[in-house]
């Protein structure tokens, strides 16, 4: 699975402080509901934005400690004028780099 999501709650303290305890709660049970303890999670930890808590959700996405979840750094990819959304170049990029992660690790996951 690949999970790229977290700037959203970047924008209230009161989301960013529950975000990694929601994280890993939501990655536990979708192995639980799949039955899948070997299910691979790959997970796109946010780009800096100029939201005002993205430390703390970024934080959150490295703190989450769980078999099978690896993390790869978005930050510093190229962004959009907004400074959120990645632009094409970042997307590829993040891309890449989700691929290879994976393909150095794909032993993690259960055949």
């Amino acid at each position: 699975m690949l999970w790229y999501q977290g700037g959203a709650d970047s924008m209230a303290y009161e989301n960013a402080i529950a975000y990694e305890r929601l994280l890993t709660q939501f990655f536990r049970d979708v192995t639980e509901e799949l039955n899948s303890p070997g299910f691979m999670i790959l997970q796109a930890a946010i780009a800096s934005a100029k939201e005002k808590f993205t430390s703390i959700v970024r934080a959150a996405q490295f703190n989450v400690k769980e078999p099978n979840l690896l993390t790869v750094d978005a930050d510093r990819l190229p962004v959009e004028w907004d400074n959120l959304h990645l632009n094409t170049r970042g997307q590829i990029q993040l891309g890449n780099l989700l691929a290879s992660t994976y393909l150095k690790t794909s032993t993690l996951v259960v055949k």
